[in-house]
């Protein structure tokens, strides 16, 4: 399946460019911070590869990440959005112990690489049942 690389500076410099699309009702909203993985077991094929940790057996960098929002508000209380959030992280080291993955036969104290990858993308609806200046109830319906 091809991957579909993107750039989230586009978004910023359409933004720059066309300012008078990002005033009135769209939106845009950058969010970022570290990330450090707690709980990634891993074992393929499920029944017979051998079980082993991301952040225990082989520890997963810590890294910065971002999430990017664009949307518009088409209505006071309807808007729909698009995010993009990608996470990847890399663990390396070995393991005192053989391990099969996915067909793939590892012997014990091998280097070993992993990557994780686990990037987001949604199309989501808001319904703003409540929009006032003191509370916001709402429903979305993610596609």
């Amino acid at each position: 399946m091809p991957q579909i690389k993107f750039s989230p500076v586009f978004l910023i410099i359409i933004l720059f460019l066309f300012p008078v699309y990002a005033r009135g009702d769209w939106f845009f909203d950058v969010e970022g911070g570290y990330v450090w993985p707690g709980y990634i077991d891993v074992g393929i094929p499920n029944d017979t590869g051998t079980l082993f940790s991301l952040t225990g057996d082989l520890p997963a960098e810590f890294k910065f990440v971002y999430r990017l929002r664009m949307g518009y508000q088409f209505h006071p209380k309807h808007s729909v959005s698009l995010l993009f959030a990608p996470l990847s992280l890399n663990a390396q080291g070995s393991l005192d112990k053989d391990i099969s993955f996915n067909g793939d036969f590892f012997p014990a104290n091998t280097d070993l690489r992993a990557f994780y990858k686990f990037n987001s993308y949604r199309l989501t609806y808001r319904f703003d049942f409540i929009n006032s200046k003191k509370w916001k109830v709402s429903t979305i319906l993610p596609f």
